[in-house]
């Protein structure tokens, strides 16, 4: 396992895409202001990867952008003095699994403000450290997990400048006592299983549900960075049902290249929750689509079935070869909304990138 060393004082977050496992290390300094992070400043980022950071006296980690791992993030806490883990609001930290380890005694896991998340769809393992959850004072924050497992003095702090985070475990939680696992509600939706496969001209997601309350939906999200997501279909729930219920949803137009693929569900009251981050590799000839054909002379929308390198051009034009409008885009859907309706005729839609070009020819009949 390679092993990378970095030390920031920082200001964000980065957008950036690792794999593999890593292990990280923060030191210590006089004034309990060393940050670490993984990547340059920015704004949020997705890893995949099991990730290891390690703290050293006085250090800390400090959250303040939406982070990602696709994996297992091990905190691993050394030394007598204290450290911590801080999630700053509004953003939130998600991984697959949480685990606390080390043989440090004086730490906490920080959900500072009342739009504070730490999300884990499965273990948060608190590692029989005697950890204190707390949001530093502020009102609000949640912690939401698969299942929680702790040991030792596992508390949650309270006093004149902790106030303690709302829990939400799906599954199992423990030690009984530890202040942590209290009787609470569940999440709308347990989810078993989320998986998606590449067939000849689509993409197939397959999950399944152990048990859904109140829930109205599920909104499936696609991007093709990990970061940035949008609609592509809905998928209607079963109410409150605690019987196994499978899904199927069919997407006809992946990119091609990487496809990442999230779940959003929708309670009937409007809650809303968002599972794991998956991906899949989907392979096909570039297409360009034009749409719809026959036209109105209204708008028209394109599509790409992939990631240009670099920005496109749309030209539009008339069966002469006249250029009614040029429209540059990067996105793979484009819609154009005409200045002023084309006359009924044949036009031509031609898309012109640094490595693709094609034309369409289109009809408007209305």
């Amino acid at each position: 396992m390679k092993t990378f060393q970095y030390w920031f004082i920082i200001i964000g977050l980065a957008i950036c895409t690792q794999a593999n496992s890593q292990s990280c290390t923060a030191v210590t300094n006089s004034n309990d202001n060393n940050f670490f992070t993984f990547c340059q400043p920015g704004s949020s980022y997705t890893l995949t990867g099991d990730y290891t950071i390690t703290l050293n006296n006085n250090s800390n980690v400090l959250i303040n952008g939406n982070v990602t791992i696709i994996g297992t993030l091990t905190i691993n806490i050394l030394g007598s003095a204290g450290s911590f883990v801080q999630v700053q609001s509004p953003f939130t930290l998600t991984a697959t699994n949480l685990t606390f380890s080390g043989s440090g005694t004086t730490k906490s896991l920080v959900v500072d403000g009342p739009s504070a998340k730490v999300v884990v769809s499965g273990v948060l393992n608190f590692g029989g450290l005697n950890l204190a959850v707390d949001t530093n004072g502020t009102p609000g924050g949640s912690v939401s997990a698969g299942s929680i497992t702790g040991g030792g003095n596992t508390t949650c702090a309270t006093g004149s400048n902790l106030t303690c985070p709302t829990f939400t475990v799906t599954g199992s939680c423990s030690p009984a006592g530890s202040g942590i696992c209290s009787p609470g509600s569940g999440l709308p939706v347990t989810l078993l299983h989320l998986s998606a496969s590449s067939k000849a001209n689509k993409v197939e997601l397959r999950w399944a549900t152990a048990s859904e309350l109140n829930f109205d939906y599920f909104d499936i999200q696609r991007s093709s960075s990990g970061i940035y997501f949008r609609s592509i279909g809905q998928v209607t729930g079963n109410g409150t049902t605690n019987k196994r219920h499978d899904y199927l949803f069919e997407d006809e137009s992946p990119l091609i290249g990487t496809n990442y693929y999230r779940l959003k569900s929708v309670d009937f009251d409007g809650y809303t929750e968002y599972f794991d981050i998956i991906s899949v590799e989907f392979s096909d000839q570039k297409r360009f689509t034009i749409f719809p054909n026959p036209n109105n002379g209204k708008s028209i929308n394109s599509s790409i079935n992939f990631n240009s390198e670099q920005e496109y051009t749309l030209t539009i034009m008339n069966n002469f070869g006249a250029v009614i409008g040029r429209y540059p885009s990067n996105e793979s859907e484009l819609k154009v909304t005409f200045k002023e309706d084309l006359p009924r005729g044949v036009y031509h839609a031609k898309l012109s990138s640094p490595d693709y070009s094609k034309t369409v020819r289109f009809v408007v009949v209305y």
